[in-house]
Formats: structure tokens, sequence, C-alpha cells
């Protein structure tokens, strides 16, 4: 992990997802960049006024970060114009590896800049990159993951991001696997107990990179549905500070990327929650 983007406005829950992604880029040597999505009040204005709410705005963008960045390699910028689109642009511009947003923003005054439902829901809809989504006075230190396994060609980003965090963390790591009639991992030629081969699929072949881990990682097998509640509630037995699941690919011709079962965790999680899309290659 090189390059991190983080969503700033004024609001706690934003400086606490900025603190987040400072722990992280602490972890991984990666740079920080606080991008701040500036909508100026009107649309008609003096020469020069502009400028001057912009440097204005650049001066609130230093007071929000505070000292969250020392020791971090950091830039900060204003960019005019709707979050919707500042935000995917910036992440494309420096080819981040992680956007971080909070879930909620600017007091959490209904819908609104980084709020689940508006912004931070448009972004997990159409990013092509990990998105991480930090919940009011999450810890910024990670020690424990849990992901969500489907034992699916798309689901292999998610595990090689987990191997690489936990890695560079020291975190321990659950991987849940909810089998279904059709699951890819309730593999029918099993004549041993279903949950016995399930486990040992899901520990040998589909999320084996997190096999290096040892004894920090941890296989989950359940048939309890519907699976995103199975995740969530294997995330608070576990008490984990992250919960990571896969994104499908592109949705028919309306380019959605998310699936169902990783935009109900991220409505149902009470903690941070990472979004990690599919590599075009194992789509």
């Amino acid at each position: 992990m090189e390059r991190i983007v983080v969503g700033m406005d004024g609001s706690t829950t934003t400086r606490s997802a900025l603190e987040w992604a400072a722990a992280l880029a602490r972890a991984t040597s990666a740079k920080v960049v606080a991008v701040n999505a500036h909508v100026p009040l009107q649309s008609e204005m003096r020469p020069g006024y502009l400028e001057r709410l912009r440097a204005r705005r650049q001066q609130e963008l230093v007071a929000w970060c505070g000292d969250a960045l020392d020791d971090v390699p950091s830039g900060l910028e204003v960019v005019d114009g709707d979050p919707r689109d500042v935000i995917p642009a910036a992440v494309e511009r420096h080819d981040a590896d992680l956007l971080v947003v909070a879930s909620s923003g600017e007091g959490s005054r209904g819908p609104g800049f980084l709020r689940v439902g508006s912004v931070v829901e448009y972004l997990a809809h159409h990013l092509a990159r990990p998105m991480a989504v930090i919940t009011p006075d999450a810890p910024p230190l990670i020690s424990s993951i849990v992901i969500g396994v489907d034992g699916s060609d798309h689901g292999r980003s998610a595990i090689g991001w987990v191997a690489h965090v936990a890695e560079a963390t020291g975190a321990t790591v659950t991987a849940i696997a909810v089998t279904e009639p059709d699951h890819p991992l309730a593999n029918p030629e099993f004549a041993e107990d279903w949950r016995v081969a399930v486990e040992r699929e899901l520990t040998t072949r589909w999320a084996a990179p997190l096999g290096a881990l040892g004894d920090r990682f941890s296989p989950v097998v359940t048939d309890a549905t519907p699976v995103s509640d199975a995740i969530v509630r294997t995330a608070d037995d576990v008490k984990a500070d992250l919960v990571v699941v896969g994104a499908r690919g592109l949705g028919g011709i309306t380019g959605l990327r998310i699936g169902g079962t990783a935009l109900g965790v991220l409505h149902r999680a009470k903690r941070p929650v990472v979004l990690v899309p599919a590599d075009p290659r194992d789509r």
C-alpha cells in the first residue's frame, strides 16, 4: 500500500477517519492525501473572491487535520466541486490504493457529505478501488479483522488485501464462510461432515493467502443467513476492529459495482468496513 486518500470535512467523524488512515499509513509506509470538496454557496462571485474562499478553506483543512498526520508523508487538497466528482477524481489522480471516508459527516444533518445513503453509498457503487468507511470513534489501530469469504474468484482481491494489512499491522483474521444450498464451498462430493469439509476448503484454497498468518488466522463456517447478518454477528463476537467484504463486479448496464451482501454489511456494521472490488482479471 503506497497512497491513501481521505475525504475530509470539519466534522469529528472525518477526523476519526483521518486518524484511522494515518495509523494504517504508519504501518504500511503509505502517503496520506486529505481532500476536501469545496462547494461555494454562491454561483456568481466577484473576481478573486473564489480564490480567497478556497484559500480560507485550505487553512480550515490544515486546522481540521491538526497533528493527525505527524510523521506521515501527506498532502492536503481543496478542490472545487461536488464530492461525488471530486473524491473519485482524487483517487484516480493519486493512483490511490485505498479511499477512506467517514460513515457520516458535518454533524450528521440528514443525507449529506460522507453520510451512508448519499455520498458514501454513491462512492461504494462507483469506485473501482478499495474503500474504507469509518464509524465514529473507531479505534485507529487494527488488531482484529473479519472477512467474508464466498469461494468465488471475485473475492480474491479482498483476501489479498486482508493478508497485506494483517501482515503489516499484526492483526488476527477471522474468515467466515456462509454456506447455502448452491454455495461454491458446499461441494456435494465431500462424504465427511459438511462443516469440516467447508472449513478445509476455506483454509486450504479460498483463503489460502491468509494461512501464512499461522495461529493469527481462524476459519468460521456457518449456515446462518442472511449472509450480511452472519458476517456482522461474527465481527461482534470477536470484537473485530475491521470488517472486509468483496464488492462484486459491474452489475448489468447500471455500472454499479457493490453487491447485496457488501451493501448489507455497510449498512448494518457498527464498526469500520472495507469494500474491496474485484480485480478486473478475476471477473
